[in-house]
């Protein structure tokens, strides 16, 4: 199921904690830690029928078991979770690397698309392997898929492996994928700049209910109906997001409320807030392409290094204050 993919991506959150916590020394708060292990509790559950083997069989056209489709499915569910751990990479080594430095984002991510054309390349040998293309296939493939973006049919006759094109509409629905993939990522910093991080980070929890919605309707091309176990799992792992992303929002907000706070502690929250406002619109200039989840961790353990900052004195300025 494709919702499942959006389920799995969540992952993502304890991957990259793991490992800003070795290469950035980041540490978190105990809400986090609980917000990352129920999200990964709710990609379980929604595992467990694979597991187990209570999930649907799918069938052949005569009605026969599809070819190897229950022994993999639990191998590409953990190839998904295994593809986070560069993403995560990634999104850690700007961190470590660039720090404080300025950088021209047209400039990064050039490079950043410069050097997946050329991973991608060597990568198209065992792509084409697992779905049973001919390495000397490769190249008129390719040419093919590119006949086809331009409305041009090259299979026309069904064999017993490829259905006849049908490339007609092709060109517009890749360019409106592009155009929609591009004013995402615009909006993502756009967000940033005119608003806050939690309006990004409760945009992105919100994908997940609404793209588990979206799949399950009839029109999506291999649409399958929500199972009880799904709706369990979505609603599991949406309270870890909420809890993991918004819960000192939350708990800030009943204090607010409920109690009083020390003016002078008040107007050190008012100025960690601002720098956090600050460091939040600088480090979305180093979001990539599909990288929210993985920049969770990366994004607060820069934000808790500045509050630390504005919030906790050294001992050389409590000594110059007496």
């Amino acid at each position: 199921n494709a919702s499942m993919i959006v389920l799995v991506q969540q992952s993502a959150i304890p991957i990259s904690m793991g490992i800003s916590f070795i290469w950035l020394a980041a540490r978190y708060t105990k809400w986090q830690y609980m917000g990352a292990a129920i999200t990964l509790l709710g990609i379980v559950i929604v595992m467990l029928p694979d597991m187990f083997g209570g999930g649907e069989e799918e069938v052949s056209e005569d009605g026969s078991p599809a070819p190897s489709t229950k022994s993999n499915v639990m191998m590409w569910y953990l190839i998904l979770v295994l593809s986070c751990i560069p993403m995560c990479f990634s999104s850690v080594y700007k961190e470590k690397a660039l720090g404080e430095v300025d950088i021209d984002v047209v400039y990064l991510n050039g490079y950043v698309a410069i050097y997946q054309f050329l991973f991608a390349l060597p990568l198209c040998i065992p792509s084409a392997l697992l779905i049973g293309l001919s390495v000397e296939d490769i190249v008129p493939n390719m040419y093919d898929g590119l006949k086809c973006y331009l409305g041009e049919n090259s299979i026309l006759e069904a064999t017993e492996t490829h259905q006849v094109d049908d490339c007609a509409d092709s060109f517009f629905y890749v360019s409106t994928y592009l155009v929609f993939n591009l004013i995402y990522n615009i909006l993502m910093i756009v967000i940033l700049k005119l608003g806050s991080a939690n309006i990004l980070w409760l945009a992105s929890t919100a994908i997940v209910p609404v793209s588990n919605v979206a799949f399950s309707m009839d029109f999506m091309p291999g649409h399958k109906p929500m199972k009880a176990i799904d709706f369990l799992s979505l609603v599991i792992v949406m309270v870890g997001l909420v809890v993991y992303r918004f819960m000192p929002m939350i708990l800030s907000l009943w204090y607010s409320i409920s109690g009083e706070t020390d003016d002078g502690m008040e107007a050190a929250e008012a100025k960690a807030r601002r720098m956090v406002v600050k460091t939040e619109r600088k480090q979305t200039a180093y979001i990539g392409l599909n990288q929210m989840e993985a920049l969770n961790a990366v994004f607060d353990t820069r934000l808790m290094k500045v509050r630390d900052m504005a919030l906790l004195r050294s001992p050389q300025q409590i000594r110059s204050s007496y």
